[in-house]
């Protein structure tokens, strides 16, 4: 028998939510590894939503990030624009038995920081038995 450590089917989503003056704003992010010769590869799909006072809400962006296990990946959205910049990164770790997923968001209106959050899970492999 032989016993491998399987991390190939990680998916994994997580929701995040801050309170700010401007309103609320939520997070999602959901990581899926890819299997394949080589490094380990991770997708990481985020969902930004902007819910206002009234409880109506908008989704501001829905970024998709591929990064190597050990790597950090990092996208911008609106890079130096005058409405919205949405910045978003992902580090993955794989450590002994488990992978961490480390990541942030940042938001900002007109140049200024309107909200920033960063999160981190661990995830334990699963132990697969092949005869």
């Amino acid at each position: 028998m032989k016993t491998a450590l399987v991390a190939g089917v990680l998916a994994v989503m997580v929701c995040a939510g801050c309170v700010t003056t401007s309103g609320t704003f939520l997070t999602d992010v959901k990581i899926t590894s890819e299997p394949g010769p080589g490094p380990s590869r991770y997708t990481v799909d985020f969902r930004i939503t902007e819910v206002e006072e009234d409880g109506s809400t908008s989704i501001l962006s829905c970024p998709r990030v591929t990064v190597l296990a050990g790597e950090e990946a990092k996208i911008s959205l609106g890079e130096g624009s005058e409405e919205e910049e949405i910045s978003c990164k992902a580090l993955v770790k794989e450590n002994d038995g488990s992978t961490e997923v480390v990541t942030s968001v940042t938001v900002k209106g007109k140049g200024k920081p309107r909200w920033s959050l960063t999160q981190s899970m661990s995830v334990l492999a699963q132990e697969v038995t092949q005869q």
